[in-house]
């Protein structure tokens, strides 16, 4: 199909005339009207923020999620770093 109308120019025309089956397509509506989306057809929340971003902080420089120390943080996926076997080497070096 090679039709671009403009904004204001829409033409209406047959499935036929756009080499499409009319059955098929009734069916095609059919399924997705049963089986419409649960998200939002606005993606702008109440305050006019993009839902994408609508999690992120206001100001820049506001932290998005908790904080803490770092070594809060890393304490507890230190038990899983090991050091290694007595004897070994790193780069060629004793």
């Amino acid at each position: 199909m090679s039709y671009h109308p403009g904004p204001d120019e829409w033409e209406a025309r047959l499935p036929a005339q756009l080499g499409l089956h009319a059955d098929g397509l009734r069916a095609a509506i059919e399924y997705h009207q049963a089986h419409e989306s649960a998200w939002p057809r606005d993606f702008f929340t109440e305050t006019g923020r993009y839902i994408g971003v609508a999690g992120e902080p206001e100001a820049p420089g506001d932290v998005l999620g908790p904080c803490g120390r770092a070594a809060d943080r890393t304490a507890s996926s230190s038990a899983a770093v090991t050091s290694p076997p007595s004897g070994a080497t790193r780069a060629g070096r004793t």
